[in-house]
Parts: C-alpha cells; sequence; structure tokens
C-alpha cells in the first residue's frame, strides 16, 4: 500500500494524555483552543522536544492511515537528520517501541539520501548530486554520491523561522501582533524569495500593540520578501560551503548539472531563480517536495537493492 499521509506534526490533548484530535485537525485548534486543551508540536528543530506526545502521535497517525484498522507485524522505516547526536536519533525509534504499534522491524535512514531518492535522483550513480531540503526548522544541504553522503551541513533556517520572521515584520511595519497560522497564511498567499510584488498584498487579522484591540491591516508582499531575505541568503551562502567541503572534481560537476530542493518551503514562490541567482548553480523543486522524503522511504523499503540504506537503530553507535 503507497498511501502517504500528509499532515502536521501536532496533537491536541485533554487532560494530560487523552487525545483530542491529531494531526490537521490538531493544528486547526492551535491559538484558539481553551485552556483545557493543550495543544502540542513534539518535534522542534529537527528533533524530537516530546517523547510521549509523539509516542501518541505515532499511535494515532498509525490507525488512521490503517483506517482504524489493527495491524500487527509491521515494518517501520524513519528518516532521521543526518547530523543530530546519537540520543536525538534513539528517541525516533523509541517512539515506535513505546507506541505500542506492535511492530516487526524498526529501521532508520538518512533523511538527505531518502530525499534525494523521493526527488528522482540515481543515489548510487558515479556522478555526483547535491540535494537542498528545506524543513520546518533547519535546511540541510547534501552531496550524495555512489549511494552515501559525501558532504553535509545544515543552517538553522526553515518554514518556522520564516513564519517567526513574518511576525516581527508585520509588528514592525503595521503594528500588529499575528499568531503563527495568520503568518504562514501570509507566507502561502503572498510569500516570495524575490521582490518587485510592491503591488501584491492581502488583509491581515490581528491585534494592534498600541490600543490592544482586534484590528486588520493590507500586508504588502514586499514586508514578507523582506522579512526573511537574510535567511534565505544564508541558505544560498550554506551550499557554496558544502561545495567547498566536496571534492573540486565533485563540485565542478554539481555546479554543471544543478541541484534539488525538496521540502515543504521549496514550494515559496521564485525560490528556485532565488537559489539561482545566490549561488550561480541552475536547480529544480522536485515533484511534490514536501513529501520526498517519505516517496524515499517508500522505494528504499521495496527495493531489495537499496535495503543497505535502512539501517537498524541498535547498529547505531550512540
Amino acid at each position: 500500500m503507497n498511501r502517504i499521509l500528509n499532515e502536521r506534526c501536532c496533537i491536541a490533548l485533554t487532560n494530560g494524555a487523552d487525545v483530542r484530535a491529531a494531526g490537521d485537525e490538531a493544528y486547526d485548534m492551535a491559538e484558539k483552543a481553551p485552556a483545557s486543551i493543550r495543544v502540542s508540536f513534539p518535534v522542534r528543530n529537527g528533533v524530537i522536544a516530546g517523547l510521549a506526545d509523539m509516542q501518541l502521535l505515532a499511535a494515532q497517525m498509525y490507525r488512521k492511515i490503517n483506517d482504524g484498522k489493527r495491524v500487527n507485524g509491521a515494518d517501520f522505516c524513519i528518516a532521521v537528520p543526518t547530523d543530530i547526536s546519537g540520543v536525538q536519533r534513539r528517541a525516533f525509534t523509541d517512539v515506535i517501541y513505546r507506541a505500542g504499534l506492535r511492530e516487526r522491524n524498526v529501521s532508520i535512514v538518512d533523511m538527505p539520501v531518502a530525499c534525494a531518492i523521493g526527488a528522482g535522483i540515481d543515489i548510487f550513480a558515479k556522478t555526483p548530486s547535491l540535494i537542498v531540503n528545506i524543513g520546518g526548522s533547519r535546511t540541510g544541504i547534501a552531496v550524495i554520491s555512489e549511494g552515501g553522503i559525501a558532504a553535509y551541513s545544515a543552517v538553522p533556517v526553515g518554514g518556522d523561522l520564516f513564519d517567526e520572521k513574518i511576525i516581527q515584520a508585520v509588528r514592525r511595519t503595521y503594528n500588529l501582533l499575528i499568531g503563527h497560522k495568520t503568518a504562514e497564511n501570509l507566507k502561502k498567499q503572498i510569500g516570495s524569495a524575490l521582490p518587485g510584488s510592491s503591488d501584491v498584498s492581502v488583509s491581515a487579522f490581528g491585534r494592534n500593540v498600541l490600543s490592544g484591540l482586534p484590528s486588520r491591516s493590507t500586508v504588502t508582499a514586499d514586508v514578507i520578501c523582506d522579512a526573511f531575505a537574510p535567511d534565505l541568503k544564508q541558505i544560498g551562502g550554506a551550499i557554496l560551503s558544502t561545495l567547498e567541503k566536496t571534492p573540486s572534481v565533485a563540485a565542478d560537476q554539481i555546479r554543471e548539472n544543478g541541484f534539488f530542493i525538496t521540502g515543504g518551503s521549496a514550494l515559496m514562490r521564485n525560490i528556485r531563480p532565488f537559489l539561482t541567482r545566490e549561488t550561480g548553480i541552475p536547480c529544480a523543486v522536485a515533484s511534490s517536495p514536501s513529501e520526498a522524503a517519505i516517496r524515499g522511504i517508500i522505494t528504499i523499503a521495496g527495493n531489495r537493492q537499496m535495503a543497505g540504506l535502512a539501517r537498524k537503530p541498535e547498529n547505531e553507535l550512540f
């Protein structure tokens, strides 16, 4: 079954551990739920910050993807960031072990490898490839050659940071305090990696920081673009610094062939021409970039030649 459940990593709880909602339904409650409902985001900065909440969320998502049916003996494969600590990596597998999912096998795969395969890259080719995964809280940049990661770097820049910068910019420019959900909507509606859309605007609702009263302002696209421009430049710089750590022949091939962008923020308007301008290297956005990692895992699970890419957690050094 190649079914993908693409939902928010979010869970709403009452009385500590009673699940009220999970995934997108829980996210809809964020910033408006009563005090009796706690809305939790168990993954922060690319690692699990709330293990107990993540276990509950994993169980809920597992039941949902199986339409509520009880399934025994399933295999699990988890894509994890390359540069996290052994303890942080272990937390991802502990979620499965402790969630009561009756797991049969649990394995892990490096996130850049999964994203590259999901983007359609032949990771076993002798010609190296560069994958840039712009996630929720970090951007990972990896050079992949002959089935392995030849060079890697990461910067703490992603969709969550973009939202925070939008909140700050709207408050500074319009004296309007907005929430993260409103900031995300502004990013999706009028956000762009390149300026030049001063005539594009959208109405945003929030609280006036001077009067404290509910208020509405018209936010222009240029304000949104300027909000996270320095952070996008940081991604461009990280790409170039990663190539500096790559053998010269491989780096030259990447400069000639270009690189792929994955992750939810790869859907930002003009991200491709922006990174091409910043790096001088052609690039392309992967098909369904927010699902690249899971599509890579599906490919790995169904291809015996790729079985070695998924490692047993007990074989990891912690």
